[in-house]
């Protein structure tokens, strides 16, 4: 799967995790470009995430460092930091984070906003707000 043809998934449980070939412990996704990232990292990433969220500001911009906690991210080695960058835009893109990509198509670091009509919806989902029926 890749990013230009991302599906909307629902929940983190929709994630595809495979295991790597020749690896059976080894759980993970295969990422746009031939890169392999671990399902831990995706937990620390989602766990990460989900407890910044009630502590976003709509219209500001977040890189995943600020994300993911920076005193975590300075303990992370650079790979370690590169892989949880890429779990943030996954969870993004896939409509698991109620964020959008705010310099999407731009190379470097990523940054992020809260969309407002996406945290609605997120929230209605997680079962977080009750929605008014029409």
């Amino acid at each position: 799967m890749t990013f230009s043809n991302a599906v909307a998934m629902r929940y983190y449980s929709d994630i595809p995790f495979t295991s790597r070939s020749g690896q059976l412990d080894q759980m993970g996704c295969l990422m746009p470009g031939g890169y392999w990232v671990e399902k831990e990292m995706f937990e620390v990433a989602w766990l990460q995430a989900m407890e910044a969220i009630d502590l976003l500001v709509p219209g500001k911009r977040y890189s995943a460092e600020e994300l993911c906690n920076p005193a975590l991210w300075g303990r992370l080695w650079r790979s370690e930091a590169i892989m949880l960058g890429r779990c943030i835009k996954f969870l993004v893109v896939h409509g698991l984070l109620p964020l959008i990509e705010a310099n999407a198509g731009k190379r470097g670091k990523r940054t992020y906003a809260l969309d407002l009509e996406a945290l609605a919806r997120w929230q209605a989902r997680c079962g977080l707000v009750q929605v008014g029926l029409a």
